[in-house]
């Protein structure tokens, strides 16, 4: 396998994101049964404080990873969508709305927020 597998973590507690390596650089970990490890193994995450969320392996226009709960406008021929990533069971990928997310139009796809930090972004536009 040659792709690149990131993640990040939304913490509720705190309201924000947590990396690979945060600014007190601190190890993030996470073990193979989903326990988050946030600056040794003594500091595990509660579950229900936090979300994680995979590294599409696609970036945007601006260079930005994608990842899940990412708002993204992306344009689909002639029509604008915009839509959170998320992955689908169904068709065990990442999906934009009711498109698969695949390289071909990420070129021109731009990330707008996320789920977490801008919740109210599709009821405000409507």
């Amino acid at each position: 396998m040659n792709r690149q597998l990131k993640f990040r973590i939304w913490d509720k507690q705190n309201k924000e994101w947590i990396y690979e390596w945060d600014a007190s650089h601190k190890r993030l970990a996470i073990s193979l049964v989903g326990l988050v490890y946030h600056g040794g193994y003594d500091d595990v995450l509660l579950e229900n404080d936090y979300v994680i969320q995979q590294y599409t392996g696609l970036k945007d226009s601006k260079g930005n990873d994608i990842y899940e709960g990412d708002i993204l406008t992306c344009k689909y021929a002639d029509q604008e969508v915009t839509e959170a990533i998320s992955y689908s069971e169904d068709y065990a990928s990442f999906t934009h709305g009711e498109h698969a997310l695949w390289r071909g139009w990420i070129g021109e796809a731009e990330i707008i927020g996320n789920i977490f930090e801008n919740p109210d972004y599709f009821k405000n536009n409507e």
